[in-house]
C-alpha cells in the first residue's frame, strides 16, 4: 500500500470540524504514484479502471501503480452502514482513522466489512488502491445500509478542500494548449497511437467557405474572434479590438482575408425557401422542443441564466448564406468535424423551419465596410499561420519555433502579456499560469491519453449540462423560461407530447455505470437507429467524431471496463421472466413498458422504456440497483418500489418471493425470451 505523508491530513479535517474555515467543494484529492512520479489531481468519485499496459494518469509513465483518495465522507443522518470494493488488486479503506476494510486479489467484491455506525455530518476518509501487476486495475467502492441494497456511494456525499492542486493547474494548461491548437504551430516531439485525442483536432476547412460564410461577416471574425464570440479559441491574428477599429484605422487587412476567403466556392447550397408559410413558426418551435435554448440565446432572459455563457443567435444571419444555414444545421461536422455543435439527424424539412426561424430573428443593421483585395488576402493567409490550423491547398510561409526550443530560450511569444506579432489569444492570467506550468512540467503528456478524462473534458466541453442534470448541479434549462407555444405544441402525438413535457432529459450522474459501452458507442456517433424514449420532444444529438471514446471514458471514470462484463447470476427459466412482467400474477411491468412491437397497456402518468431495448442498454449491475429502489436512484421516478428492505416482494409463490430472484428472471427473459 501507499506509504506517503498523506496530502489531505486528518488534522486539517480535524480543524474543519471544530470549525475553523476550510473552503469545500464536491470531490475528494487522487494521489497516483508510479516509479515514474507522483500525480495529485481533484476527482468526483473514488473509482479508476485502467487497462493492463496504459498508465492511470497522462502525466506518469509507469504501468503498476498505487492511488489515495482523501477527503470528506458527508452524511446526512445517523447510518449503520456495510462497506465493500469491487475490482482487481489490493484496497484498504479509512473512515475517521481507524481502518475499516482491507481486501486483495482478482475480486475485491468477496469481502464486505462489519456493520459501522457513523453519525451525521462529515468524516474523514482515506482509500488507498495498488493495482495488479498482471491484469487490467479496476476499483469501485460500495456501501449499503438497512434501508437500502449495496451501491456505488454517490459522488455528491464526497468533499475535498477547493483549492487547485498542481495536477489540476497541470490539466488546465493541457486542456487549453490542445483547445487552443498549439501544437499546429509549436511542432513537438509526439509519437505512438495513444495521443491525448484533442491533438487531432483542426479547424474548419477553408475548401469552398466562400459559398457558405457572408465575407462582411468574415471580415468581422478575423478581425478578433473573441469580439464577436468570447468563448472562441481562435486568436487575434491581426492584433485587431474589433472591426470598428479597424475602419477607424482604415486598415483593410480584415476585408483582404475576407476577399481571398469569399473566392474559395464550390457548389452553392440550394436557396433557403419556406415549404409553408407557417415554417418560421416550426422552427420556433424546434427550437424550444430540441433543446437549443440550453446553449443559445434567441433574445431578452431572466437575469439568472446571464452567466450560462450561451451564443446569441440573433445575428447569426449575417454569417450564414441562405441555403448554408439550413446545410449546417443538417450536417454540423460536413467542414469540421470537431465541431461542438451536436449533429440532431434533422430532416430537410426541420432544417429548413428551424433555419427560417433564425433567420428571422436578424435585425441589426449592415455594417460599414472597406474594399478588401483577394491577392493582399491570400499572402496574409499564408503568412500569419492560418494554414497550420485551416485545410486548404496553398504554399504557407508562417514559421513558428518548436516547442524544444520554446523552453530552452524561455521565448514568451504568445504567453507573454501584451503579445506582439504573434497570434493573440487573449488569455487571462491565470491561463498564461495553467499554461506555463504546463509547458514546464507536463508536456510530455500529449503523448499519453487517458479516456476516462477525456470524457471528463468533453462532458464540459459539450455542455451536457445544459441539457441534463449533473452531480446534483441542474441543467440549464431548468432555469430557463418555457415559451407558451411550447406549452401548447401540438407535434406528435397529444397524449405522448403531455408525457413528454413532464419528464427531462435523463439524469447523468451515474451515466458510466448505468450503459453498456457498446450502446452509448452507437448513441453518441448517431447510429442507435431508435428513440429510446419516442414521447420526448427532445433528441439526444450526436457527436460522431467523439462517440468512441466518450463511451469508453464515461465506463472507466466510474471504474468499469470499456468492454461491458457478462452477467453473473443463479439461472431461471425464460417463463417465470415472461410471467413476472405479465398481469396475470407479475408485476404488471407491461402497463407501463412496451415489449417490442407490443405496446404499454395503460401508461397513465408515464410512459417507460421498452423491454426489447433494456438488454442493450443496461448494465446488469446497474438494472439491479434499479429494480430494487427505483427512487434510491431517482427520486422523482415514479416507477413502484417491489422490494421491501428485507429484499422480498410480495408476489411469494414465485422463486419464494426473493427480489434479487425475481428480477434476475426478468433479466433473463431480456436476454433470452422473445423480444
Amino acid at each position: 500500500m501507499i506509504n506517503c505523508k498523506p496530502l489531505f491530513p486528518l488534522l486539517v479535517l480535524s480543524a474543519y470540524l471544530c470549525g475553523q474555515d476550510l473552503k469545500l467543494e464536491n470531490g475528494l484529492l487522487l494521489t497516483l504514484i508510479d516509479p515514474s512520479g507522483t500525480d495529485v489531481r481533484s476527482v468526483s468519485r473514488p473509482a479508476l479502471s485502467v487497462k493492463f499496459g496504459h498508465s492511470a494518469s497522462p502525466f506518469l509513465d509507469g504501468l503498476s501503480f498505487k492511488a489515495r483518495w482523501e477527503g470528506l465522507l458527508h452524511l446526512e443522518t445517523r447510518s449503520r452502514l456495510y462497506f465493500s470494493f469491487a475490482g482487481a488488486g489490493k484496497a484498504k479503506l479509512m473512515i475517521n482513522g481507524d481502518d475499516i476494510l482491507f481486501v486483495a486479489g482478482e475480486d475485491l467484491s468477496r469481502n464486505e466489512s462489519e456493520r459501522i455506525r457513523l453519525n451525521s455530518g462529515d468524516h474523514p476518509i482515506v482509500l488507498e488502491y495498488d493495482s495488479p501487476l498482471d491484469i487490467d486495475a479496476a476499483f469501485r467502492l460500495y456501501w449499503r445500509g438497512r434501508d437500502f441494497a449495496r451501491e456505488t456511494i454517490p459522488a455528491a456525499a464526497f468533499f475535498r478542500p477547493a483549492e487547485l492542486t498542481e495536477g489540476d493547474i497541470l490539466r488546465k494548461g493541457r486542456t487549453l494548449f490542445a483547445e487552443s491548437s498549439c501544437i499546429r504551430c509549436h511542432k513537438g516531439s509526439l509519437s505512438g497511437t495513444n495521443l491525448m485525442p484533442e491533438l487531432a483536432r483542426r479547424a474548419p476547412s477553408f475548401l469552398e467557405i466562400g459559398s457558405r460564410l457572408n465575407s462582411d461577416w468574415m471580415a468581422g471574425w478575423v478581425s478578433n474572434p473573441k469580439h464577436l464570440r468570447p468563448s472562441a479559441k481562435m486568436p487575434s491574428l491581426l492584433h485587431l479590438d474589433s472591426l470598428e477599429t479597424a475602419i477607424a484605422n482604415k486598415d483593410t487587412r480584415p476585408w483582404d482575408i475576407a476577399a481571398w476567403l469569399a473566392k474559395q466556392t464550390g457548389d452553392a447550397p440550394k436557396s433557403l425557401s419556406p415549404d409553408n408559410p407557417n415554417d418560421v413558426n416550426k422552427g420556433r418551435e424546434l427550437f424550444y422542443s430540441l433543446g437549443c435554448i440550453g446553449c443559445h440565446k434567441v433574445g431578452h432572459e431572466p437575469k439568472e441564466t446571464k452567466d450560462f455563457e450561451r451564443l446569441d443567435l440573433t445575428e447569426i444571419n449575417k454569417k450564414f448564406k441562405s441555403g448554408a444555414l439550413r446545410d449546417f444545421l443538417r450536417n454540423p461536422g460536413e467542414h469540421y468535424s470537431w465541431i461542438e455543435m451536436p449533429d440532431f439527424g434533422l430532416s430537410h424539412a426541420e432544417a429548413t423551419q428551424l433555419a427560417m426561424f433564425l433567420r428571422s430573428l436578424d435585425t441589426v443593421a449592415n455594417p460599414t465596410t472597406l474594399t478588401g483585395n483577394a491577392d493582399r488576402g491570400g499572402e496574409l493567409v499564408s503568412s500569419l499561420g492560418c494554414l497550420n490550423c485551416h485545410e486548404m491547398p496553398r504554399a504557407n510561409t508562417f514559421k513558428a519555433p518548436t516547442l524544444v526550443s520554446i523552453l530552452k530560450s524561455g521565448h514568451k511569444g504568445c504567453l507573454a502579456n501584451v503579445p506582439e506579432n504573434v497570434p493573440d489569444y487573449g488569455f487571462r492570467p491565470e491561463e498564461i499560469t495553467s499554461l506555463k506550468t504546463f509547458l514546464g512540467k507536463g508536456i510530455d503528456s500529449l503523448n499519453r491519453s487517458s479516456v476516462a478524462e477525456f470524457a471528463e473534458r468533453q462532458v464540459s466541453a459539450l455542455k451536457c449540462n445544459a441539457c441534463h442534470s449533473l452531480n446534483g448541479t441542474q441543467s440549464k434549462l431548468s432555469y430557463l423560461p418555457e415559451p407558451a407555444f411550447r406549452i401548447n405544441s401540438s407535434i406528435g402525438d397529444p397524449d405522448s407530447e403531455a408525457l413528454g413535457r413532464k419528464k427531462s432529459p435523463p439524469d447523468l450522474t451515474n451515466v458510466g455505470e448505468k450503459l453498456r459501452v457498446d450502446w452509448m458507442v452507437r448513441l453518441f456517433t448517431g447510429k442507435l437507429g431508435y428513440k429510446p424514449r419516442p414521447w420526448m420532444q427532445m433528441r439526444m444529438p450526436a457527436f460522431p467524431a467523439r462517440g468512441q471514446k466518450l463511451a469508453g471514458g464515461l465506463a472507466q471514470a466510474h471504474g468499469f471496463p470499456i468492454k461491458t462484463p457478462s452477467s453473473r447470476f443463479k439461472e431461471f427459466d425464460v417463463a417465470e421472466g415472461l410471467k413476472l412482467i405479465s398481469t396475470n400474477g407479475g408485476f404488471a411491468c407491461v402497463a407501463c413498458h412496451g415489449v417490442g412491437d407490443k405496446p404499454a397497456l395503460a401508461p397513465f402518468e408515464g410512459q417507460g422504456l421498452n423491454f426489447a431495448h433494456s438488454r442493450d442498454r443496461l448494465n446488469h449491475e446497474f438494472y439491479m440497483r434499479w429494480m430494487l429502489n427505483p427512487q434510491r436512484v431517482n427520486a422523482l421516478s415514479i416507477m413502484p418500489r417491489y422490494a421491501d428492505s428485507e429484499g422480498k416482494t410480495a408476489l411469494s409463490d414465485v422463486l419464494d418471493g426473493e427480489a434479487d430472484d425475481q428480477f434476475n428472471a426478468i433479466w433473463k427473459y431480456f436476454l433470452e425470451g422473445d423480444l
